[in-house]
């Protein structure tokens, strides 16, 4: 085989190289896309995690049925545990005498 013939598939096989070089490349933008969008999932997913959290600790619930007496908070405050927030009435336990 000749210089040139040697030069011409030299090129060919460059050519093709370059040619899947190029393809390695595109998938692996693609596949830098892909994992961008996973991470950009998966802190969405944290983040409303993390609201359903918040919203759990921040709703009152009574332990038990009945009228609300007293409010001793305002919404938007911060409390502890320990602060009674509401006083409920058990209207199942009053009795009235005449």
């Amino acid at each position: 085989m000749g210089q040139v013939e040697q030069a011409k598939t030299a090129l060919k096989n460059a050519q093709v190289a370059y040619a899947n070089a190029r393809v390695s490349l595109e998938n692996a933008e693609k596949r830098t896309s892909v994992d961008v969008s996973e991470a950009s999932v998966d802190q969405s997913s944290v983040a409303v995690q993390t609201a359903r959290d918040q919203l759990a600790n921040a709703t009152v619930i009574s332990p038990f049925s009945g009228i609300v007496a007293a409010v001793n908070g305002e919404v938007g405050e911060m409390v502890s545990p320990q602060v009674s927030v509401v006083t409920v009435v058990d209207v199942q336990s009053l009795k009235a005498e005449s």
